[in-house]
């Protein structure tokens, strides 16, 4: 005898994702689909000063940290609910319009992770200089405070 998989309709409500504990309806998905991208305008406006100090920095990685949160939110349960049935409409259109977000998201804020490695590089650069400079014999110091004739 052949088994079946049930159709969503036959699985007992106890076996199933209690989805209501992440948003109590679409509607709250909704408002925090927007509130993800809300996030991501409001940290784009970071662009050419992420690092200027430490509190902006430090305001930009909070509000980074929000917007992921949030995007992982609805992302997730989108997600799990086209994973509940694949074949509802309403749940395809709810997962394609997470990825839209996404992508939105990722396009908005991908100017984040380059100003957090070049920093990281020019910070590991500079450690390495000075390492070189006490090898050497050198004052720590030594060649860190020269702007190149570029600027």
């Amino acid at each position: 005898m052949e088994q079946k998989l049930p159709v969503r309709s036959q699985v007992p409500e106890e076996l199933t994702w209690r989805l209501e504990d992440i948003y109590e309806d679409t509607a709250a998905w909704e408002a925090d689909l927007r509130k993800g991208l809300a996030l991501a305008d409001e940290l784009a406006a970071y662009e050419g000063h992420f690092v200027r100090d430490a509190e902006t920095m430090k305001k930009g990685m909070d509000l980074y940290a929000a917007c992921m949160e949030t995007l992982y939110s609805f992302s997730t349960y989108a997600s799990m609910k086209y994973d509940q049935d694949t074949a509802n409409a309403d749940n395809q259109a709810l997962t394609l319009r997470a990825q839209s977000a996404e992508v939105q998201i990722a396009e908005k804020l991908s100017f984040i992770d380059e100003v957090i490695i070049d920093n990281m590089v020019k910070g590991a650069a500079g450690q390495a200089i000075q390492n070189m400079n006490l090898i050497m014999g050198l004052e720590e110091n030594a060649g860190l405070n020269l702007v190149p004739p570029a600027f």
